[in-house]
């Protein structure tokens, strides 16, 4: 076969697209695994966990402060999408905004759990991308994250602007009558 054959041409692009199949699946495969360390101890200690590992592979300073009493775990539903949208939002600031100081903080008020993942980073013209019509594209960890948020029943909301860092802040309710 001669790799410019009609037939060859169309085993390869077959091929391709067997690939881009293939790792399509193998992305969201491991994207809803759940890490060890949030089955075993929760989202705290696993958060805790993650943030010692960015900082003993990084130069930024991660810092994770939990201001909440939490006895009783979350579903475990919950737990890993909110693990996933703060893994998310630390590796966005790492790669994206070259932030040297980042920090994960948890609170809480009687009947809300409030997350704030903040970064002194390049911030980002947040409108341009939401309204460009290639939100899905240019902000897709963004999206992602907005997504996690919505189906576990949380509220997502995104402050950035050029040179000025970026907030984001997800608020669950702990109420179980929701």
């Amino acid at each position: 076969f001669s790799p410019s054959s009609k037939p060859m041409k169309i085993r390869l692009e077959d091929a391709k697209d067997l690939m881009k199949s293939i790792i399509q699946e193998v992305r969201r495969v491991s994207f809803n695994l759940t890490p060890s360390s949030l089955e075993d101890f929760g989202l705290v200690p696993a958060i805790n966990k993650f943030c010692e590992e960015i900082n003993a592979v990084t130069k930024s300073n991660v810092k994770f402060i939990n201001e909440t009493r939490f006895i009783n775990r979350l579903d475990s539903h919950i737990e890993t999408n909110l693990y996933r949208i703060i893994q998310e939002g630390v590796n966005n600031a790492l790669k994206y905004s070259k932030a040297s100081n980042i920090t994960v903080n948890f609170s809480h008020t009687i009947n809300s759990l409030n997350i704030l993942i903040e970064d002194d980073g390049k911030g980002f013209d947040y409108s341009r991308v939401e309204n460009s019509g290639h939100f899905e594209k240019a902000g897709h960890g963004i999206f992602n994250m907005k997504e996690r948020t919505d189906y576990i029943g949380g509220i997502f909301k995104l402050e950035t602007a050029l040179n000025q860092g970026t907030k984001i802040f997800i608020t669950l309710s702990l109420d179980k009558n929701d």
